[in-house]
């Protein structure tokens, strides 16, 4: 590698951090300034809780008639049927298993979570 290469390759990563640095928020002002209680950041939903409100979210649109079915979902979010299968499966968690996830009481991953709803027979 010459230093042609190499001089090109950190220009990249200074532009690529730049573009990171111009991204990201300045910190708020202090509470004290403002005269308000700001939070430092926003609370960082797991992802697993995501994809089970995500799942709420299609079952209601498929009760609503917005979507034909989950297989009219899967192709407008752009992902497999078997993807959202496997996000509606997540529907059958007991509900303390839920608000659980929801709430960030557990550090179950997504493929533990659908092997639990699994073992609940799922409603008719």
């Amino acid at each position: 590698m010459n230093s042609m290469t190499m001089q090109h390759r950190l220009h990249r990563l200074r532009r690529v951090y730049s573009r990171i640095a111009a991204l990201t928020p300045k910190p708020p002002a202090s509470s004290t300034e403002v005269g308000l209680a700001i939070p430092a950041s926003p609370p960082v939903t797991s992802r697993v809780a995501r994809m089970l409100a995500l799942a709420h979210l299609v079952d209601r649109l498929v009760e609503s008639g917005r979507f034909r079915d989950f297989a009219h979902a899967a192709k407008t979010f752009g992902v497999t049927r078997a993807r959202m299968s496997q996000l509606m499966d997540l529907r059958y968690l007991p509900s303390p298993v839920q608000e659980d996830v929801l709430l960030g009481r557990t550090d179950l991953s997504e493929r533990g979570l659908r092997c639990v709803a699994r073992t609940r027979n799922p409603p008719a």
